[in-house]
């Protein structure tokens, strides 16, 4: 049997808190914005592309602003 103090480190998260908090900002207000256009009365097709400017411009935005 191995000793507690054998133990070697755990797998290193595969995103650091930064970017998994900034991808999820991105993320909700992509979705947010895409709902948003849609019930507004736009095409699915035309909302999703908004959604998903929104989330690149906010991801943009996001690295910028958390520092």
């Amino acid at each position: 049997m191995s000793s507690p103090d054998d133990r070697t480190e755990p797998n290193p998260p595969l995103l650091p808190l930064r970017s998994a908090v900034i991808f999820l900002i991105s993320v909700v207000v992509g979705a947010t914005m895409g709902v948003l256009a849609f019930s507004g009365g736009t095409s699915v097709g035309l909302s999703i592309f908004a959604g998903l400017a929104a989330a690149g411009g906010c991801l943009v935005a996001a690295n910028t602003l958390i520092r």
